[in-house]
């Protein structure tokens, strides 16, 4: 597998935050008692340079996600006139929404499922010369993009969802593709490589040759692969990456396959799920983009809309946090090969949301570096941080299937302080429990039966 080792020093992240400790530890109650896989290892990158928030800039995410996808509908842009100011919207869009470290922007135009018109506005641009005028447009777009950020590394993603069956089905119902609009139908497969993802990489490989400058910050990331957390999904995507390129549409990439021709590789929902097989598939997908030219892979939505409807947005949001970043550390990757975003994340109730979550962790934690903790207790999957940013710890119990705990909750290795604050975070629910911390252990009163997918959030000082 490729090393994408996290480099010392770097300097990822919101800059000036006071130096000091704290932990951040993290355990999902599901299984036989384990111990953390991850063993402490020093960490080079500010956590939240690994975390992508959807829509708009905050504090705890070094990257926005889907800024600029309504500037423009292909169906519109008919003329010069029109592509000129589809262009100028554009690059407004991307210019006032400035994220602290880099965005994640969708190419306008990529057909979308949620309006089959752009599927027919986009055949039509491919009809024209077979696929140059989109291929140049791409090119504008993404000088255009580069120009509303200056120095901003920017992600260009190439559709969403490709394999959902929205998306297939609307390739099938505008001419694109024969297909009975499956989800995971691999007949898709040449119709989106080499209809949308071919000459989108042209458009733009030829910007970057135009403009050496914007070498190594300008990538490209495949479209995104909906409900990773199943196989079926996950087959898909690897068949995608195999695909050998005809190149009707863009003979400069013929015989490539699409695994090479992308920088970045982005699914969706894997680890959201209540399970604990989501390590091993995280580590099966590693395992097969590193076979390809592809830099990285990145999770570019979780959470989703279903928890926080639910009132579970802020619990989830720390099974989500916790399990990632116990990723990241456990293989050493660096920004430069991951990132993990925010879908929902305002979503739910007032007090209950992902933001509640998030800001209470970056409260604590500020945007410092996290080392990995080796956790022990009684029962469960346990992940533990160590930060540089605050005098104070964060323990955080995440239980992902329903649990019954009548004894105390004790927690060892390595924990700093003396006193403890907790509270058990549930559905629409935020209640105190006590707790106590001596010698390095922190013990919790646990409220007996817990909900599935509750946290229990600790402040330790």
């Amino acid at each position: 597998m490729k090393s994408h080792k996290i480099r010392e020093g770097s300097t990822s992240g919101r800059r000036g935050y006071k130096a000091a400790i704290a932990c951040a530890v993290i355990i999902l109650l599901a299984g036989p008692p384990q111990v953390s896989k991850a063993a402490a290892t020093p960490g080079g990158a500010n956590w939240t340079a690994y975390i992508s928030a959807q829509d708009e800039p905050v504090p705890w995410a070094n990257t926005v996600r889907g800024i600029g996808r309504n500037a423009f509908t292909l169906d519109v842009v008919t003329t010069e006139k029109d592509k000129s100011e589809a262009l100028d919207h554009l690059k407004t869009s991307v210019s006032v929404n400035n994220a602290a470290g880099s965005m994640i922007v969708p190419i306008g135009g990529i057909p979308n499922a949620a309006r089959p018109e752009e599927f027919t506005a986009y055949k039509a641009w491919l009809a024209r010369d077979a696929g140059a005028s989109w291929s140049k447009f791409v090119k504008l777009q993404v000088k255009a993009i580069a120009s509303a950020q200056p120095g901003k590394v920017i992600y260009l993603q190439v559709g969403n969802e490709v394999n959902s069956v929205k998306f297939i089905a609307s390739l099938g119902d505008r001419g694109l593709l024969n297909a009975l609009g499956l989800a995971n139908d691999t007949s898709a497969i040449p119709a989106y490589v080499e209809q949308v993802l071919a000459p989108t990489v042209a458009g733009v490989r030829a910007a970057l040759a135009d403009d050496p400058a914007l070498k190594g910050r300008i990538f490209v990331l495949s479209g995104t692969i909906a409900n990773a957390f199943k196989p079926e999904s996950r087959e898909w995507l690897k068949q995608l990456l195999g695909y050998r390129i005809e190149g009707k549409f863009a003979p400069s990439l013929k015989g490539m396959h699409a695994g090479d021709v992308v920088d970045y590789v982005g699914i969706h929902y894997l680890i959201s799920r209540d399970d604990q097989a989501w390590r091993e598939d995280l580590g099966s997908l590693a395992g097969a983009i590193a076979h390809y030219r592809i830099k990285g892979l990145f999770l570019t939505e979780e959470l989703g809309r279903k928890f926080p409807e639910d009132g579970l947005g802020e619990a989830v949001a720390y099974k989500v946090l916790v399990r990632y970043l116990s990723w990241v550390y456990a293989n050493n990757y660096s920004p430069d090969y991951t990132r993990m975003n925010f879908w929902g994340w305002k979503m739910g109730p007032q007090g209950s949301t992902a933001n509640d979550a998030m800001n209470n962790v970056f409260h604590h934690l500020g945007s410092s570096k996290l080392t990995p903790l080796k956790l022990n207790a009684q029962q469960g999957e346990i992940y533990g941080f160590k930060s540089v940013g605050s005098n104070s710890s964060l323990v955080v119990s995440v239980f992902a299937q329903a649990t019954r705990i009548d004894e105390q909750l004790a927690i060892s290795g390595g924990l700093t302080g003396s006193n403890a604050s907790c509270s058990i975070v549930a559905r629409d629910s935020d209640r105190g429990l006590n707790c106590t911390i001596k010698n390095g252990t922190l013990v919790i009163n646990t409220p007996g039966a817990i909900p599935m997918n509750s946290v229990i959030v600790a402040f330790v000082k």
